[in-house]
């Protein structure tokens, strides 16, 4: 993931993410607030081109070219 640009911390929010995990469940996993996961989360959608969370792992599950 990080060949498409994420950082670190947005690298382990996805796999937690990907487990199913809710905002809160990932800020406690995380020791981060859950409005920090939504900034990332944000930021993420914008930098990946997509408006939801199955869209997001769709897309990262998917291969396909990440603009």
């Amino acid at each position: 993931m990080s060949d498409i640009g994420l950082t670190t911390r947005q690298q382990q929010i996805v796999e937690l993410l990907m487990k199913g995990m809710s905002n809160k469940e990932i800020g406690r996993e995380l020791n981060i607030a859950a409005g920090t996961v939504k900034v990332h989360l944000y930021e993420m959608y914008t930098r990946l081109g997509v408006t939801s969370r199955g869209k997001l792992v769709s897309k990262l599950n998917s291969g396909l070219p990440v603009g």
